[in-house]
């Protein structure tokens, strides 16, 4: 489990640290590193702690609907005051 954090971290860092990716991918990148890395996670475990681990999340993009703004426009919004 610890190599599994361990890379998460990493890859984490490497798309926080790349100054050439938009504001709004490095946020869709790191929910996609999340979601691999509960993956990771969940087979490791036995069935009992499986059901101790926080279940799997819906797709995010269901669960960001219209009514949520859009990092970006957020930034944008807070760059404007």
């Amino acid at each position: 489990m610890r190599k599994v954090l361990e890379g998460q971290r990493e890859q984490v860092r490497k798309v926080w640290s790349d100054a050439s990716v938009p504001a709004a991918y490095r946020v869709s990148a790191i929910h996609a590193i999340s979601d691999k890395t509960a993956d990771q996670i969940r087979a490791l475990l036995s069935e009992e702690q499986k059901k101790h681990y926080n279940p799997p999340k819906p797709p995010r993009e269901a669960a960001t609907g219209s009514s949520r703004p859009s990092v970006e426009a957020w930034m944008n919004q807070a760059k404007s005051r």
